[in-house]
């Protein structure tokens, strides 16, 4: 109950639903002799901590079972769960999980968009397949391949180096090897690599 300065009490209620990561609603209702407003605001839910990206692997012997639990899980809010199994022979390299990183970098200097292109050179839509990640014609790879390489050209210093941020005047030895080596991938599987570059 909310009065004002004028003594004419208001009822006032606000409703929450879900915590949970993502964007909720806040509905605010207000009414009273001569009033009745209700809106409704949206309230984006950030995690209090960072994403988790955790695997567990097991040994299972011929005959026997394994059993996963929910304690496996436990203090994770189940819709924000992103989990996959992976059944193997072969010792437990986490190929998709590595190339799903890259694939998804969100950022743009020259380390980053030479990482997050890199992937795009080898692996074609079979090779996407047998791992499980999103398979990219030959089309689209080239698209993303011309695009990092227009980037990365933009970042170049007059005497051929590369720095993370294009500054001109500085380039850094690591960078540019890194960069020069994705440039020589990339020609090399047959994607178009400007020879002033």
């Amino acid at each position: 109950m909310v009065t004002t300065g004028g003594g004419v009490p208001y009822q006032l209620q606000v409703k929450f639903f879900g915590f949970v990561p993502g964007v909720h609603s806040i509905t605010a209702k207000v009414s009273g002799a001569n009033i009745k407003v209700e809106r409704s605001f949206p309230l984006a839910v950030r995690p209090p901590t960072p994403q988790l990206d955790f695997a567990r692997r097991y040994a299972v012997k011929a005959g026997e079972t394994l059993d996963i639990q929910d304690a496996n899980l436990s203090g994770l809010h189940r819709g924000t769960v992103l989990a996959h199994v992976v059944v193997s022979d072969k010792p437990p390299i986490d190929v998709r999980g590595a190339v799903q990183d890259l694939l998804h970098y969100p950022y743009g200097c020259a380390e980053q968009t030479t990482s997050g292109a890199y992937p795009h050179i080898f692996i074609d839509e079979d090779e996407a397949r047998r791992f499980g990640l999103k398979p990219y014609t030959r089309e689209q790879r080239v698209d993303m391949i011309d695009k990092a390489v227009a980037r990365l050209a933009a970042m170049q210093a007059p005497n051929g180096g590369f720095s993370l941020w294009g500054n001109a005047s500085e380039y850094d030895y690591w960078i540019s090897a890194y960069v020069t080596n994705f440039l020589v991938d990339a020609r090399d599987q047959g994607f178009t690599v400007p020879d002033n570059v």
